[in-house]
């Protein structure tokens, strides 16, 4: 049987299922054990009695297990298998599931913890991301910050690490998903070039790649903006550490899952330090008005351009 490796959010990926949205994996002298992804029979239940729900799922802290009706059936395991028992052959669908559960399950199993946001290169070593629940338009933002020359990092879902003294983002993989009203009001994403995620479903919603750009090593995190949709005009401050780690907070990624897990312990710790070591900002744009062109650039001008000028005073005071 043919085997696929490739990388999602910095870890290998063995598979007898070609997943054609993930980067592929060159080297396969990794040293991190890597997850596997199979096509069979997934369990009528949860090896652990310990078993909570939570909405679809079913899962502990070592397992997860869900259906979409007439999509597949998924069971993760152990952080290193994922099992996917198709119900139809609607692959770009059966896939859709695993590239937002499966692999959110996997990370939580390893004792990562996911964020939602989406993010752009501010040079070429470091990323801001954009956080925001879904439909706040972390995606849109991060299109119209690329329009404007500053490359995509990833979309919806990243990993943070941290170091001693900074820390690092890992991108999740290179597909960024976006409605059909924005892709017409847009510049960068080539109309062509769209895949469908949904079939016979009326979701004007489609995925682009970005294969060629995506860079799949950790990257110095410059900061985080969070998003919200108030007032009547366009807003941006800085977060104070407590301020950011509430936002933070709100912006994990399927934290309905953090108690079954029980990762309520390293969910705190983690956000915790995240706050403590990199600026955050709210930017506020008005409900129901297109203002993502003026939005983008008030980015630009009030975070990105000034965390460049900050990163050049650093280098000319180390080269001095």
């Amino acid at each position: 049987m043919e085997l696929y490796r490739y990388h999602a959010f910095g870890l290998p990926i063995t598979s007898e299922i070609e997943l054609p949205a993930l980067m592929p994996l060159d080297n396969v002298n990794q040293k991190v054990d890597p997850i596997y992804v199979k096509q069979g029979n997934t369990p009528k239940g949860l090896k652990n009695e310990n078993v909570e729900v939570r909405n679809i799922f079913l899962l502990n802290e070592q397992e997860l297990l869900f259906e979409i009706k007439g999509i597949a059936r998924y069971y993760v395991s152990d952080g290193t298998q994922v099992i996917i028992e198709p119900m139809s052959d609607k692959w770009s669908e059966i896939l859709l599931y695993f590239y937002c559960n499966c692999i959110a399950a996997v990370l939580y199993q390893r004792g990562f913890i996911p964020i939602h946001a989406s993010g752009v290169f501010v040079d070429d070593n470091s990323v801001l991301l954009i956080s925001a629940p879904s439909g706040f338009g972390k995606s849109t933002t991060a299109i119209k910050l690329a329009e404007l020359g500053y490359n995509l990092f990833s979309d919806d879902t990243v990993i943070i690490n941290i170091g001693s003294t900074a820390c690092q983002a890992t991108a999740s993989y290179p597909m960024i998903r976006q409605w059909q009203d924005t892709i017409d009001n847009q510049t960068l994403l080539n109309e062509v070039e769209k895949k469908e995620l949904w079939d016979e479903i009326e979701l004007n919603k489609f995925g682009f790649h970005f294969h060629e750009t995506f860079e799949v090593k950790a990257v110095k995190l410059s900061g985080i903006v969070f998003l919200s949709k108030e007032g009547t005009e366009i807003g941006i401050q800085a977060l104070t550490p407590i301020a950011a780690l509430q936002q933070l907070g709100t912006n994990v990624y399927r934290k309905g899952w953090v108690t079954a897990m029980k990762k309520q312990i390293l969910l705190y710790n983690h956000l915790t330090e995240i706050s403590s070591k990199i600026p955050m900002w709210m930017a506020s744009r008005p409900e129901n008005v297109n203002t993502y062109d003026t939005f983008s650039r008030e980015i630009e001008k009030q975070i990105i351009l000034k965390i460049q000028t900050k990163t050049e005073s650093i280098d000319l005071t180390t080269i001095i």
